[in-house]
C-alpha cells in the first residue's frame, strides 16, 4: 500500500471456502484487502455439476459471508462436459442465471471473469494435469470444457447465451 496507495488488493480463494470451513481464516485475511476475490464453479467433489440455477443461491450466500467489499470474480464457469453430468444447454442456462444473480447483486459483484472463451486442445489440458499434479479423467473433462467454443473453434450454445446476456 505504501507503494502504491491506487492499487487494489485482493486474496483469492474458492467459493466454497468462503462458505465453508475456511470462513473465519478468510475473513481475517479479508481485513486487508481492497476487494473480495473468488473462484467459482458450481461443482461437486468428483468434478459432476451442480444446477446452473445453484449460482443464484451461491452468490447470495457468498454476498451475505465476506464483509462489504467488492466481489470480483477471477475464475467463473461451467463445464459441459457429459461425462459430468453436463451438456451445451446446461452450460448456456447457467450464463444467464450468472448474468440474472448479477443483476441481483450489482452493487457487490463488480466483476465476472469467465474462465475461457475457447476450450483447450488436450495436449494443453495434459499440461494442466502435469501443472496440478492431478491426473484424472473427470478433472480433465471439466477443465477441458470450460470455453465457450470447442478447440477447433466451433462455438457452443453458451457463447451465443454469452453475447445476448451483455
Amino acid at each position: 500500500r505504501a507503494q502504491r496507495p491506487d492499487t487494489l488488493i485482493a486474496f483469492e480463494s474458492m467459493y466454497g471456502a468462503f462458505v465453508g470451513g475456511a470462513s473465519g481464516y478468510l475473513a481475517e485475511l479479508n481485513t486487508h484487502a481492497d476487494v473480495i476475490g473468488v473462484s467459482y464453479y458450481p461443482i461437486n467433489d468428483d468434478f459432476s455439476v451442480r444446477p446452473p440455477r445453484a449460482v443464484n443461491d451461491d452468490i447470495a450466500a457468498l454476498v451475505a459471508a465476506v464483509p462489504e467489499k467488492p466481489i470480483y470474480f477471477y475464475q467463473f464457469g461451467y463445464p459441459s462436459s457429459e461425462l459430468l453430468g453436463s451438456s451445451e444447454a446446461m452450460q448456456a442456462e447457467f450464463i444467464r442465471e450468472s448474468f440474472a444473480a448479477w443483476d441481483t447483486h450489482a452493487d457487490r459483484v463488480k466483476m465476472i471473469d469467465f474462465t475461457w472463451l475457447t476450450n483447450h486442445s488436450d495436449a494443453e489440458i495434459d499440461g494442466f494435469e502435469d501443472y496440478y499434479g492431478y491426473h484424472d479423467e473427470r478433472f480433465s473433462a471439466f477443465l477441458g470444457s470450460l470455453g465457450f467454443r470447442y478447440h477447433d473453434g466451433t462455438e457452443k450454445e453458451a457463447l451465443n447465451a454469452l453475447r445476448e446476456e451483455t
